[in-house]
């Protein structure tokens, strides 16, 4: 990553970040884990609400 940017999490979410990631994650890798996450969850949504109602 060449390029960064500083966000201000509090103390709990760095510590629920440590969780999630492996020992050599960076906060970043964890982040993208997590949005990857998100994006594959809410495509099943939609596409489960797109079976249902269809």
């Amino acid at each position: 990553m060449s390029n960064g940017s500083t966000i201000r999490v509090s103390i709990e979410t760095k510590k629920r970040l440590n969780e999630i990631g492996n020992v050599n994650d960076s906060y970043n890798s964890v982040i993208e884990k997590l949005l990857d996450a998100y994006d594959k969850n809410k495509n099943r949504s939609r596409n489960q609400h797109e079976i249902t109602s269809g």
